[in-house]
C-alpha cells in the first residue's frame, strides 16, 4: 500500500514539475512580449495603471486599468497577435538579427540571393511558424527538389538559414522546439544535382598554352606600352596570387631590397553595394612570396613603364583612393577584378587558346611547383592556404600531358648535356 501511495506521489510531483515548466515557458513568452512594447507603463495618482498602444490611424491611444496584472494582459494580447509569424517575416527579423551579430553585406546579401532562389512564392513564405513541424519541412523539401535541380551544398545552406530562423523564434518565445533538429537532411544528397567535376586539364593551361599565352603578352605589351594588364597576367601566372591581391597589390608591397612580395592586401567586392573596396587576403593572414628573380625583374619593368606613363599622362593622372596600386588603369584610377577577368578572356580569345578562368593561373602555378618537386609545405604558404592538404586535394591536378612535357624537357635536358660532353 506504501508503495502504490509513494508512486502516486512520484506521479503528482512529476505532473507538478510538467505544469511548473509549461507555467515557466508561458512567463518567459509573457516577458519577451512585455519587452517589444515600446511605452511604458506608470502608476498614476489615482491608483490606476496606465500605457499606451499604436492606434490604426498611426498615432497612440491611452489604456489604463486599475491593477498592473490586468494591464499588461492587454498589452501582451496585443502584442501577441500583432508579432510577425509568418515564415517570411521571421526569415526578415532572422537576417536583422545577423547584421546586429555583424555578418557581412556579402552573407547577408546571399541570405536575400537565396531566399528568392528557393523561397520566395512557394507556400511556405505565408506559414505561420508556429505551425510548421518536421512534416511540414519533409513536404517542402520533397516539393523543392522535385521542381529544380539544387547542389547538396545549397540545400545545407538554405537548412542553415531554416534552423537559424526557427532557433529566433524559440529565442523570441514563439516556438518551443526547432523542427530542423528532426530531419535527415543527408536522406536528401541522392535528390540533389552533382557537382559538376573538372578535368584538370580543364583547370591549367599546359606548357604549350602557356608559351602561346606569354607569347601572346609580350605582343601586347608592344602593341599597348600602356596595358598593365599583360604584367598582372603574368605576375598570376609566376606566383599562383589571386585576382583580388592582383588588383589590391601596393608598391609597399614590394620589397626590392629582399627581392620579395608581401601579400597583406586584397580587392574584395560588396556585393550589397555594389561596390569594390581594399581589405585583407581571403584568410585575413599577411604571407611573403619569393618569387623567382626574373619576375621581380618583370616587376620592375612594370614600374618604369608606369612612371613614364604617369609622366606623359601628367594632365590626365588621377591620385585617386589608391595611388599606390601596382595595377592601374592609363589615368591612374583603380582597375578592378572585374576588369581583370574580362579583358583576360579577351587575351585568350585573340591567343586562340581554350577558355579558362583567371584562377586557372593559380591552378597551374601549383601544379607546376609540384611538377619542379618544390616543398608541399611551402607551396602551402605560398598560396596562402590553411593546410598542405588543401593544397593537394584542390589544386595538386598533375595531367598526362604535363607528365608527357616534362619527361620530354627532361629527355631533351639529357640529350643536351650528352651532346656537350661527347
Amino acid at each position: 500500500m506504501n508503495d502504490v501511495n509513494g508512486y502516486d506521489s512520484t506521479i503528482k510531483y512529476a505532473i507538478m514539475d510538467i505544469v511548473g515548466a509549461i507555467n515557466k515557458i508561458e512567463s518567459m513568452k509573457q516577458d519577451r512580449y512585455l519587452a517589444m512594447h515600446p511605452y511604458s507603463i506608470t502608476h498614476s495618482a489615482d491608483g490606476y495603471y496606465r500605457t499606451y498602444l499604436p492606434a490604426d490611424d498611426g498615432k497612440r491611444k491611452q489604456i489604463k486599468k486599475k491593477s498592473k496584472s490586468d494591464l499588461e494582459k492587454v498589452v501582451i494580447d496585443y502584442w501577441t497577435k500583432r508579432s510577425p509569424t509568418s515564415f517570411k517575416e521571421r526569415y526578415a527579423v532572422w537576417v536583422d538579427r545577423q547584421k546586429l551579430k555583424g555578418v557581412s553585406d556579402n552573407t547577408i546579401y546571399k541570405y536575400q540571393t537565396d531566399y528568392v532562389r528557393f523561397l520566395k512564392g512557394k507556400k511556405i513564405e505565408k506559414r505561420d511558424v508556429r505551425t510548421i513541424d518536421e512534416e511540414y519541412l519533409e513536404l517542402f523539401f520533397n516539393e523543392l527538389l522535385s521542381e529544380k535541380e539544387v547542389p547538396y551544398r545549397a540545400l545545407k545552406a538554405l537548412f542553415g538559414y531554416l534552423k537559424g530562423v526557427f532557433d529566433k523564434s524559440i529565442r523570441d518565445g514563439l516556438i518551443e522546439s526547432n523542427p530542423c533538429l528532426k530531419i535527415d537532411l543527408p536522406l536528401y544528397k541522392r535528390r540533389c544535382e552533382q557537382a559538376i567535376v573538372k578535368m584538370p586539364e580543364e583547370r591549367t593551361f599546359s606548357q604549350s598554352e602557356k608559351n602561346r599565352l606569354i607569347n601572346s603578352l609580350n605582343k601586347k605589351r608592344k602593341e599597348r606600352p600602356d596595358d598593365v594588364l599583360p604584367y598582372a597576367v603574368e605576375l598570376a601566372l609566376y606566383t599562383g596570387m589571386r585576382v583580388g591581391e592582383l588588383s589590391g597589390l601596393m608598391w609597399n608591397d614590394i620589397d626590392e631590397v629582399n627581392k620579395r612580395i608581401i601579400i597583406r592586401h586584397s580587392e574584395k567586392l560588396n556585393r550589397l553595394t555594389n561596390t569594390f573596396y581594399i581589405s585583407t587576403p581571403k584568410n585575413g593572414k599577411t604571407r611573403i612570396i619569393e618569387p623567382a628573380p626574373f619576375v621581380m625583374e618583370v616587376l620592375k619593368k612594370h614600374r618604369a613603364d608606369q612612371q613614364a606613363q604617369k609622366k606623359r599622362a601628367h594632365d590626365l593622372w588621377n591620385e585617386g583612393e589608391f595611388p599606390n596600386l601596382v595595377f592601374t588603369h592609363a589615368d591612374g584610377s583603380h582597375l578592378n577584378q572585374w576588369f581583370v577577368c574580362r579583358t583576360f578572356q579577351s587575351y585568350l580569345a585573340k591567343a586562340g587558346l581554350p577558355r579558362h578562368r583567371m584562377h586557372d593561373l593559380r591552378h597551374t602555378f601549383a601544379v607546376n611547383s609540384i611538377m619542379a618537386g618544390d616543398d608541399i609545405k611551402t607551396l602551402q604558404e605560398n598560396m596562402g592556404h590553411y593546410s598542405a592538404a588543401f593544397t593537394l586535394d584542390r589544386y595538386g591536378h598533375v595531367t598526362p600531358t604535363m607528365r608527357r612535357e616534362s619527361a620530354n624537357r627532361m629527355q631533351a635536358f639529357i640529350s643536351n648535356l650528352t651532346t656537350e660532353s661527347g
